[in-house]
């Protein structure tokens, strides 16, 4: 049995970019909504008034965001394989526990950067 063939760099390049994408979409709308709230709570009444209501539009998307956040973390990086914003740590006490990091701009394994600059 021959071990598996590393990935391409256009395997690479496409993983990263759904990566990014996947990313953006969860991202967008929680800042959308973030903003939204900002501006009800601060702006004078009729632009008050408005963002309540975009909020309102905008809180399902945001949800939506939020729950593809905890989807994110499992995807695998295009060249490890291994979670892509995920990464086991020892701890004091030699306990080995995962540690995630949303925004990360490479893998937290491999190093890979998430631009996909450095192919």
């Amino acid at each position: 049995m021959e071990p598996p063939q590393p990935p391409s760099p256009e395997q690479i390049r496409s993983g990263l970019r759904k990566l990014r994408w996947t990313r953006y979409l969860s991202h967008g709308p929680i800042v959308a909504f973030a903003f939204l709230v900002l501006v009800e709570l601060a702006a004078p009444q009729p632009l008050s008034d408005t963002a309540h209501r975009t909020a309102n539009l905008v809180l399902p998307f945001a949800l939506a965001g939020f729950a593809l956040a905890f989807w994110l973390r499992t995807r695998p990086c295009p060249r490890c394989r291994l979670p892509f914003f995920q990464a086991r740590r020892t701890f004091a006490g030699g306990r080995r526990l995962p540690v995630w990091n949303d925004f990360a701009g490479k893998c937290l394994n491999c190093g890979l950067p998430i631009s996909g600059e450095e192919l």
